[in-house]
């Protein structure tokens, strides 16, 4: 599947697959897969390991089953943790969805395609 990406100014330093040591925290980027372009808010993810796992499973997949168990694949593992993913659609949102304060924590990942209706949550039960 041919993938592009369209990033803004704020994420070029994030093209690349080695991390970054500053995340992309609130941040709206376009992904562009399959001639549709999506809209990604980055609400929690200071990880950008974390965030490129998730980016890379939007970008491949439709469903949420898809792109939960692809998420699951990639992070299995990661840092020695164990993982829940959540992937969900919504209809409406009844939340302001601007990405807020008490972004930190290392071990959570929150990213939303709002265009899609689609939430992808990480979080680390046990590290």
């Amino acid at each position: 599947m041919k993938v592009r990406l369209v990033f803004g100014a704020l994420f070029i330093l994030l093209n690349s697959r080695r991390p970054a040591t500053a995340a992309p925290i609130g941040v709206t980027v376009k992904a562009s897969y399959d001639e549709q372009i999506i809209n990604v808010i980055v609400w929690i993810c200071p990880d950008p390991n974390l965030y490129f796992m998730i980016e890379s499973s939007l970008q491949t997949y439709r469903t949420v089953d898809d792109i939960n168990k692809s998420v699951q694949d990639k992070i299995s593992g990661y840092r020695n943790a164990k993982w829940l993913v959540n992937t969900v659609n919504y209809s409406r949102t009844t939340a302001n969805t601007a990405p807020g304060a008490n972004r930190a924590s290392q071990n959570l990942c929150f990213v939303q395609a709002p265009d899609e209706g689609i939430i992808v949550f990480v979080a680390a039960v046990v590290s």
